[in-house]
């Protein structure tokens, strides 16, 4: 009789699981800015700067990125001293310029392009979701 009380309470437990509802992407969202310190103090943060160093086989890798409000930024990375790529925002448009064994590749990224940019180089993006259109869907839970 034990294990059959025990069973039902397991299967009851397990039940009202499962019936939880799955939480909205603007609620998720929400409590993972509340999070990190909300939305209002993030929206207080001007700049933003960030500087690494590492040490490879090949040499010395360093980087300095930078952001300041308006969704403009820098990103220069080093190999040896020598600079390597550089990445910069105006807030509309995302320069780009790479120069791997000597030969230097530039554009210029506008519209659509530059949104993907931006978004990727913005060290809170959730906060530019709105902005840039950014469509929001929960597609259910992940198995952990």
């Amino acid at each position: 009789m034990k294990k059959i009380i025990l069973s039902l309470m397991m299967f009851g437990v397990v039940g009202a699981a499962s019936a939880q509802e799955t939480p909205s992407a603007d609620a998720i969202l929400d409590k993972y800015l509340a999070a990190i310190g909300g939305k209002e103090a993030l929206s207080k943060i001007e700049d933003i700067a960030i500087s690494t160093v590492a040490e490879t086989q090949r040499g010395s890798m360093e980087s300095e990125v930078k952001f300041k409000k308006g969704n403009k930024f820098s990103s220069v990375m080093y190999m040896m001293g020598n600079e390597v790529m550089r990445q910069t925002c105006d807030g509309t448009k995302v320069a780009i310029t790479s120069g791997f064994g000597g030969n230097t590749n530039s554009r210029t990224l506008e519209g659509k392009d530059a949104a993907g940019a931006i978004l990727q180089a913005a060290p809170f993006p959730e906060l530019l979701y709105a902005e840039f259109n950014v469509q929001k869907a929960v597609v259910g839970k992940e198995a952990v």
